[in-house]
């Protein structure tokens, strides 16, 4: 506690996104030192700054750090600085770095953990609002942190999706996490408590002020791993998101305008131009995420996805039973449909694009499906393997899944 009051006298002395705040980290052992030289108006620390966050600073108190700590014990906040274990690696890097977050619930690993954060307009479409919606249902369904920013429109549906998968998703605020703003969303932030988190850099009690929200959205871009804009108009706060990403070295997706010649998706169209990913569903982020977090996402509902969006036959999977003996009428439908059509079903050699475990599985595969569990015994991979490797399989058209989780060659 001693510690915070430091941390949190630097965060109230200084203003929000200045990159002094990395200056006097890279030349001070921790912000009691600083306090300390700055206090005694010493050049060494002084000299960081500019003439006008001097007089900020000289007029700032650690009385006032005393009373925000007082603040959150009271609202249940705990502050997490920037020398603290778990606090977000990517948010050092940026340019105007926080000293420290407010975080009220549970964020899960800001380091480890796959987030994507998503932004759009406050004035969003119907047919927007059901896109993000649906998007991050699924996304948050295979195991994907969902990252917004509370306000209505496409953030509050990016919430509620990832909510009703019953995934995590985290709220980055402009104000402190204690004001109920937008007070249309006051249930929303009680639901997102209980299945993840509000973080934000203003002490509890801090009000709205419209000009913050640009400097907010530095930090919804800088914990995120990737931002997915859906409705976003130019010049807009999704726009300095998608802004901030791209100068964090971020991979920015963007689903296609919904609406012909629509103002609110100039943004997009700007950013689908110049490059950024488009996503036709929610496969298109699946396969990315897959690769950098093989370990985090629900491998079997992944894969099944990627199935159904880009081998599409049809068929809705979600309404199949998946239990085990689902395949079987089906292997007997299979297999007396060879045996009548007599025709030679001689397979194909290994595919030569793909890893050793996923040549070691496609030798254990035939054309009759067999469920998954069996091929990981038969191969002695482990289940997360054994999904990988199916999915490599797939992507090159190699296999196919069948109902019950039973795979054959394609």
């Amino acid at each position: 506690m001693e510690d915070n009051r430091y941390w949190v006298w630097l965060s109230e002395a200084l203003p929000k996104g200045s990159h002094s705040v990395h200056r006097v980290l890279e030349h001070f052992e921790d912000p009691k030192a600083f306090y300390e030289q700055a206090k005694a108006k010493k050049e060494t620390a002084l000299s960081l700054l500019t003439p006008k966050e001097r007089t900020g600073l000289l007029q700032t108190s650690l009385e006032r750090a005393d009373r925000i700590l007082e603040a959150c014990e009271k609202h249940g906040v705990r502050v997490l600085c920037q020398r603290d274990e778990g606090f977000p690696e990517g948010l050092k890097q940026i340019y105007g770095p926080p000293p420290l977050l407010y975080i009220k619930g549970d964020p899960g690993d800001l380091n480890a953990d796959p987030l994507l954060g998503v932004v759009g307009t406050r004035k969003a479409g119907e047919l927007g609002k059901r896109v993000t919606g649906n998007l991050c249902y699924e996304l948050a369904r295979c195991g994907i942190t969902i990252v917004s920013g509370c306000a209505v429109g496409i953030d509050e549906y990016a919430h509620r999706g990832a909510l009703k998968a019953g995934g995590r998703t985290i709220a980055v605020m402009g104000c402190g996490l204690d004001v109920n703003y937008p007070a249309k969303n006051e249930e929303l932030k009680a639901h997102i408590l209980q299945h993840g988190a509000l973080i934000g850099e203003l002490p509890p009690g801090s009000e709205v002020v419209g000009s913050y929200f640009p400097i907010r959205n530095r930090i919804l871009a800088g914990i995120s791993r990737s931002i997915l804009a859906t409705e976003v108009p130019p010049r807009s706060g999704a726009a300095i998101t998608v802004e901030h990403a791209l100068e964090q070295g971020k991979d920015v997706y963007c689903t296609p305008p919904l609406e012909y010649g629509a103002p609110r998706y100039a943004g997009t169209l700007k950013f689908l131009r110049d490059g950024a990913v488009p996503v036709y569903d929610c496969s298109d982020i699946l396969l990315e995420y897959y690769k950098w977090f093989p370990h985090k996402l629900d491998g079997e509902k992944t894969l099944a996805l990627i199935k159904e969006h880009r081998h599409p036959s049809g068929k809705n999977l979600h309404n199949f039973d998946l239990s085990p003996t689902t395949s079987l009428p089906k292997s007997r439908m299979l297999k007396e449909k060879e045996k009548s059509s007599g025709a030679d079903r001689s397979k194909p050699p290994v595919p030569e694009a793909v890893g050793e475990q996923a040549k070691q599985l496609y030798a254990a595969l035939t054309f009759e499906p067999q469920h998954v569990e069996e091929l990981s015994q038969a191969c002695g991979l482990t289940m997360g393997q054994t999904l990988a490797a199916l999915t490599e399989l797939e992507i090159i058209g190699a296999v196919r899944m069948e109902p019950g989780k039973a795979y054959c060659l394609a």
